[in-house]
């Protein structure tokens, strides 16, 4: 069983959706040439009015609402290890990947400077303050990997001692991840929608 997360606004955005752009308009001109009208108590009214409309059908509700359709479609994603190139899968990562996206140096950055949410339900850091080869997650996707270093091509091996419950990580294990990982920098680096968080927050 999965739950999606969500107060009364998510659910709103989702069970009402998007209004015709058109109806919009025509009900912010209403607004608009009533409001010119009548005295400031009922000015105030409209206004409270127009208030909930943008709640509802606003930047926040249409976050709210991609957020929770997003959460919708990650329900049959299988808990493994997998390429993810989509926002919103990778939002709504299985457990297993989530691991693997937060062992990335330049997430973790972002994440340690509070810069993004880090998949704050579900995500628990175990080694706090660590990044790269100081990150033991990190280590285990690095493991054997050959990197490029100008015109040089290296490898390095690390001499861990597996974690109890872990398993060392196959060569698909690790494509998969690695490139997860160039998608998760392509946001990042866009610096728009959190790539790690359920509820689509910006960056």
């Amino acid at each position: 069983m999965q739950i999606i997360y969500g107060g009364d606004d998510s659910f709103n955005a989702v069970v009402y959706g998007d209004q015709n752009p058109a109806n919009l308009n025509y009900f912010q001109r209403q607004i608009e040439s009533v409001s010119n009208t009548l005295t400031s108590v009922g000015q105030q009214f409209f206004a409270d009015i127009d208030a909930l409309r943008e709640k509802y059908n606003g930047a926040e509700a249409l976050r709210l609402m991609k957020a929770a359709t997003r959460a919708a479609k990650s329900l049959f994603k299988p808990n493994k290890i997998q390429s993810i190139f989509d926002i919103g899968e990778m939002q709504h990562a299985p457990m297993v990947m989530q691991r693997w996206v937060m062992a990335n140096p330049m997430v973790r950055e972002v994440y340690h400077k509070q810069g993004c949410d880090g998949y704050s339900d579900t995500y628990k850091d175990m080694y706090p303050g660590m990044i790269g080869e100081n990150h033991y997650d990190y280590r285990r996707v690095m493991d054997g990997v050959i990197r490029e270093d100008g015109d040089e091509w290296y490898a390095k091996f690390y001499m861990d001692e597996l974690v109890e419950g872990d398993r060392e990580l196959s060569h698909d294990d690790k494509v998969d991840i690695l490139s997860t990982w160039d998608i998760a920098e392509m946001f990042i680096k866009a610096g728009k929608e959190d790539p790690t968080s359920a509820y689509n927050t910006t960056l």
